[in-house]
């Protein structure tokens, strides 16, 4: 297989990666180029691909250890690493807010791998920020004082409401059973990437609860602020889904935000990479 090539989409996040065929690929030099693309732009999108469900779910396993199945979410055709995310008249859109992955959880996911299988006529774009260079961006005695602190995320912060307006109670129900000690935890507000060394915000306005050192309206306040930052259209790249796009992401460096500007039906299967393998972690900062 030859080398990628990497068209970097903004001047901070994201590249569309050219010369990319999954279906034909050896899975272990892919995942080499795809993983090292990963640690440079956060974000890529490789469009149109062809693939079998084998192939994304081989895709994952070759840049590390998968998540296990959600427990809130159905999986695709009983396989239990392939998540199933709709919406449509049955089920709208209600998860426009910026956030990163399973933050509730001790060590949140690595990364993600979504593809597109039906798209509405229009809408549905998902956008994304670097974390990274918002961080960068603060003045340093505001990046010192944030490493000192920490916060609490927790699942039922970001799922608890949306659920109850919308009824859903088999998710619900999924909720309430979930084991603490995997749904609520204390996390760096500044974290330190696992392979790139480099520091990065670490709250989002789904799953952080509050700032452990702070009182109630100083953390709220300081939380503020960062979300205000993830807003900003330069730390950002939005992309424009095409049937079959597969768009895989650094869920460490990265916030995202799925648009849900449209009513018709949209269908995305998410492989979730748990932890990237040893041959990776190996080169960590």
């Amino acid at each position: 297989m030859d080398d990628l090539v990497f068209e970097p989409l903004t001047g901070c996040i994201g590249a569309m990666v050219h010369g990319v065929d999954v279906s034909n690929a050896s899975m272990p030099q892919l995942a080499d180029q795809i993983h090292a693309g990963l640690m440079e732009h956060i974000v890529l999108v490789l469009p149109k691909q062809d693939m079998t469900a084998q192939h994304h779910v081989d895709l994952g396993r070759a840049l590390g250890d998968l998540e296990p199945r959600h427990p809130l979410y159905p999986i695709v055709d009983n396989l239990e690493n392939i998540m199933l995310i709709e919406n449509g008249p049955e089920r709208p859109p209600d998860n426009e807010i910026w956030h990163s992955d399973m933050t509730f959880r001790p060590i949140p996911p690595h990364c993600s791998l979504l593809q597109a299988k039906v798209l509405p006529p229009r809408g549905g774009d998902t956008m994304f920020a670097n974390m990274y260079a918002i961080f960068e961006d603060l003045p340093e005695e505001i990046q010192t004082f944030l490493s000192t602190l920490t916060a609490v995320h927790d699942v039922k912060a970001g799922f608890q409401e949306s659920l109850s307006h919308n009824q859903e109670t088999d998710r619900l129900e999924a909720l309430a059973k979930m084991d603490r000690a995997d749904s609520h935890c204390v996390h760096p507000v500044v974290a330190k990437h696992p392979v790139s060394g480099r520091r990065y915000i670490n709250v989002n306005e789904v799953f952080t609860d509050h700032i452990v050192q702070l009182p109630g309206d100083e953390g709220k306040g300081i939380l503020h602020m960062l979300y205000e930052r993830v807003r900003h259209p330069r730390y950002q790249v939005r992309h424009r889904w095409a049937p079959n796009d597969l768009v895989i992401w650094d869920n460490l460096a990265s916030q995202h935000f799925a648009v849900g500007d449209y009513t018709e039906y949209r269908r995305m299967h998410r492989v979730t990479v748990k932890s990237y393998g040893p041959q990776y972690m190996a080169d960590a900062a």
